[in-house]
């Protein structure tokens, strides 16, 4: 009986642990493609392929500036997007962790002031596989805006 209770503990023990924080490399100076069709609010997406990130996502170059080019062979791509506005708008992916078999992404959205241009707001993530994940939910604060089988 003693084995027994001890077993269960132990399976136990990682829900009983909590979430567990994931690393999370931030992908900047990338923006949306024009011929991405984006719905209203958060276009949230998981992105396990080199070609499904070529085709939605351009790399901002510039002289003094690096692009993190994501490795798909180990990692994922998280990413968030807003539809174009004039509205200063700073989007970016707080932090992730790894609860039960969910990735759980935390998203933070400031907003400001009127700009007399439009732009897409876009976060970009990388993380490290994992073969326990089998969802992703995207939360805004404490609300999940949108859960991905994976």
């Amino acid at each position: 009986m003693k084995h027994l209770i001890f077993s269960l503990l132990i399976a136990l023990l990682p829900a009983i642990a909590g979430a567990q924080k994931v690393e999370l490399v931030s992908l900047k100076n990338y923006f949306v493609k024009n011929t991405v069709k984006l719905s209203k609010g958060y276009n949230c997406n998981v992105i396990s392929k080199k070609s499904t990130f070529d085709k939605n996502f351009g790399a901002a170059k510039t002289a003094t500036n690096t692009i993190v080019t994501p490795d798909f062979k180990d990692h994922w791509v998280v990413s968030v997007a807003l539809p174009a506005t004039n509205i200063t708008t700073d989007l970016h992916i707080e932090k992730a962790e790894i609860s039960g078999s969910n990735l759980n992404v935390r998203l933070v959205k400031q907003t400001g002031t009127q700009q007399t241009y439009s732009t897409t707001p876009l976060a970009l993530a990388m993380l490290s596989r994992n073969a326990n994940i089998k969802y992703v939910c995207f939360y805004d604060g404490s609300k999940m805006i949108k859960k991905i089988k994976v």
